[in-house]
């Protein structure tokens, strides 16, 4: 059996999907549903073995008329799916075994790897009528539901210092619109730890009461390991006093907090 390609310079990988994830918290039980509907099926793929039948240029624009086997392609794809597979299987595995914030982060870093997987089980499944592609699929959208569990089962809690009570009250706000609960300081394990520090510098500038707020948010997984830093500077002024102008500045603190998202602030979305 052999294939035909025409080639238009390097392939280009067409994907046209509609995905949708619903996660909802209910008496502390987490349920998540994920669909995929795939309405393309041309991928980037990498040809080797080929045999080039006809070829012309235009411009700045190679094109190629390539002919290979059957056997070949599904021999070299399915290759490169196995080298994906066990990578970003192992990178579960390993992680699963650290903390359940390691395995959420694992699951989410393993996305891009995720969709190249299948793309190629997708043109395995066109190419090999034998090809089991339900195999790998299943395993994929296991993993997207149980990454949208784990956001919401993981337990949170939060470890300011007396001076940073405001800008706790703000992470607790944001958490609560992700409807992730948090637990008050030593009230128990906790999963994932959130860890507020900082500092204030008041001053008089010109006659007004001007206050520099510097903040580091830490996050902390179950054995202690610090997996995300993230640090803020704003700056309030007033012209009455200095508890005025800290309250501007844990504004200016809360809209900037608000603009960049509060699980990207805390490393729990990756792009």
């Amino acid at each position: 059996m052999v294939w035909h390609f025409s080639l238009c310079g390097r392939n280009k990988r067409v994907v046209s999907s509609n995905i949708s994830t619903e996660a909802s918290v209910y008496q502390g039980n987490a349920s998540a549903y994920f669909s995929e509907q795939v309405k393309s099926k041309t991928f980037d793929t990498k040809l080797t073995n080929y045999e080039v039948v006809q070829s012309a240029s235009q411009d700045d624009r190679y094109y190629a008329m390539v002919k290979m086997s059957r056997h070949a392609f599904v021999k070299d794809t399915t290759a490169r799916l196995k080298t994906i597979d066990e990578r970003l299987n192992s990178r579960i595995s390993i992680a699963r075994k650290v903390s359940k914030l390691q395995h959420y982060l694992a699951l989410n870093e393993i996305k891009p790897d995720v969709l190249d997987a299948t793309a190629l089980v997708l043109l395995l499944q066109a190419a090999s009528p034998t090809f089991d592609s339900e195999k790998y699929l299943a395993t994929y959208r296991k993993y997207q539901t149980k990454m949208n569990e784990l956001l919401f089962q993981m337990k949170f809690d939060i470890e300011a210092e007396p001076r940073m009570s405001a800008v706790s009250d703000i992470i607790i706000r944001l958490l609560g619109s992700e409807k992730i609960s948090v637990s008050p300081s030593g009230a128990g394990h906790a999963d994932v730890t959130i860890s507020i520090t900082g500092k204030t510098q008041n001053k008089i500038i010109f006659s007004e009461h001007a206050t520099q707020l510097r903040v580091k948010i830490q996050v902390i997984d179950e054995t202690g390991r610090k997996v995300n830093t993230k640090e803020y500077v704003v700056a309030g002024s007033s012209l009455t006093s200095f508890d005025a102008s800290m309250i501007t500045a844990s504004n200016m603190l809360q809209q900037k907090l608000e603009d960049e998202g509060v699980l990207t602030i805390l490393g729990l979305k990756i792009p």
